[in-house]
């Protein structure tokens, strides 16, 4: 088998590896990603603000309905009391009521604190939306720096690509599917000429029986370290 057409098509294919590597890892890239990511934490913090604000609304409606039960039942033994003639049953029943106001005042207690919590929960949402507003413009205007960079690599690549599809046709098929499959997973050169060292381009000696393989003009072997394809292509 001969490999001058897959080793040329690695060429012209490594010119298009450096324009999607420019841009993978260009600033414009690397300023929307980030942003992107603060809009979305500070979205996952205003969601969860509101989970909080919810739960506080139900157990300050809780208390509030707790505390106008006591007062009912307050209110209720307050005018029982004048109907009472016995000094010791109208003992009792003050002290019930000193107990069911103490038990009130807790309460009111603990709605204040609720309340305190709303305003903060609230101050810290109204905080949020305002931070987010202003990533979302950050992060709009990053994006479009990102869209008209990709969009001036893209128009760099098209004739590498066609190149690329040209040369296609005089590739076998499993030759160029082993070729993407190990572009996929960054390994690249995918195809390397063997140098009669021993050794693959990753670095690892062949084993025996792999380099008994390459005898010939058109032998290949698969690395069994790296997978790529060690070819002879004289």
């Amino acid at each position: 088998m001969k490999f001058d057409s897959i080793l040329e098509y690695q060429k012209i294919d490594s010119e298009l590896v450096k324009i999607e590597k420019e841009l993978s890892h260009s600033d414009e890239k690397e300023k929307a990603s980030a942003l992107n990511a603060k809009l979305k934490t500070a979205g996952d913090n205003m969601a969860q603000l509101n989970m909080e604000a919810d739960e506080l609304g139900r157990n300050a409606e809780k208390l509030a309905s707790s505390v106008g039960d006591y007062e009912n039942e307050i209110n209720e033994i307050a005018a029982h009391i004048g109907e009472v003639g016995d000094m010791q049953e109208i003992e009792y029943y003050e002290k019930i009521l000193a107990g069911l106001t103490e038990d009130v005042q807790k309460l009111m207690r603990e709605i204040q604190k609720i309340s305190a919590r709303m305003d903060s929960v609230k101050e810290g949402s109204d905080g949020l939306t305002r931070q987010a507003v202003q990533i979302n413009e950050q992060y709009k205007v990053a994006l479009q720096n990102y869209q008209a960079l990709k969009q001036k690599l893209q128009n760099a690549g098209r004739p590498i690509m066609e190149k690329l599809k040209n040369i296609e046709k005089d590739i076998p098929a499993p030759v160029l599917a082993a070729y993407k499959r190990l572009r996929t997973q960054r390994k690249l050169p995918a195809f390397v000429e063997y140098k009669g060292d021993g050794s693959c381009f990753c670095g690892m000696n062949l084993p025996n029986d792999c380099i008994g393989k390459l005898k010939a003009d058109g032998d290949f072997v698969e690395c069994p370290n790296c997978g790529r394809i060690v070819i002879l292509n004289k």
